[in-house]
């Protein structure tokens, strides 16, 4: 970080504007999402001729946050001091509504939440936060495509009319949190790439994404894997699809899978 930081007080032309959005839809826990990340991206150390150093960066940007259940605020910071490796570290505020999927609160660890129970719940109202990082390991071989990623939080969480229980199912993670708890995940992407127009840079990438995680207090884990499927219309423009039967969960059913799909925009 400190070579990121000199980096940055030589290289301060090489400060770029940066802005991503995108629209997700989900067939589980929460419908719609919407995000929108403003931010500034610093190139480092640049060298065409090392592979390793083609593309090291620091980016800060501002994520925007907003479903049917929740809305947050998520400021975040990426450093990528080699191409293969992203390290990132964010702070999210959060607020609940109250509807759709959040905060449903259970008085034990070891309580049914299965989907027919969830949807007997009302939603409370409250608000949360988390803090903590990811470490992102990519590259690529020919055609195929590889990334590996572990994320570690710290959550608070407190409904607003006081905490009842020892824990709540939360929307986006799919797994039941203490109020207090440390949450991890381990995740990984293998993809086939096919060049569809090499000069709009239209992409087609298909293959399988696998994602774990659990929380510690709870002891409560979910695994799905399946197909992702990846479109770049061009330089702006990607849609992505992924279909995930679960492995393990408590919450859902391994058929019908968790669909999702999302829309992203990118300046």
């Amino acid at each position: 970080m400190l070579l990121a930081l000199a980096a940055l007080s030589t290289s301060a032309h090489a400060a770029e504007p940066m802005f991503n959005a995108s629209l997700s839809a989900s067939y589980w826990a929460l419908g719609a999402q919407l995000e929108a990340a403003p931010g500034v991206k610093f190139a480092l150390w640049n060298q065409p001729d090392n592979i390793l150093f083609t593309d090291t960066f620091l980016k800060a940007e501002m994520r925007l946050v907003l479903s049917p259940a929740y809305a947050r605020l998520v400021p975040t910071v990426i450093f990528s001091p080699i191409a293969v490796l992203e390290i990132e570290a964010h702070y999210a505020g959060s607020v609940y509504f109250g509807s759709f999927s959040t905060i449903k609160s259970f008085a034990s660890p070891d309580a049914d939440y299965a989907e027919v129970e969830l949807d007997k719940l009302t939603g409370e109202a409250g608000a949360g936060q988390r803090g903590g990082g990811t470490v992102t390991l990519q590259g690529a071989a020919g055609p195929m495509l590889f990334a590996l990623w572990g994320e570690a939080e710290r959550w608070s969480t407190t409904p607003f009319e006081g905490r009842d229980g020892c824990c709540f199912f939360e929307a986006e993670r799919e797994v039941l949190m203490a109020w207090e708890d440390t949450f991890y995940s381990a995740n990984g992407v293998v993809l086939y790439e096919h060049v569809v127009n090499a000069d709009k840079g239209s992409k087609l990438r298909v293959g399988n994404m696998t994602n774990y995680q659990t929380a510690v207090e709870t002891g409560d884990e979910l695994l799905r894997t399946g197909l992702i499927t990846v479109y770049t219309f061009d330089k702006h423009w990607t849609a992505l699809l992924v279909v995930q039967p679960y492995i393990i969960s408590r919450a859902w059913p391994t058929f019908p899978p968790y669909v999702g799909a999302q829309v992203n925009y990118s300046l």
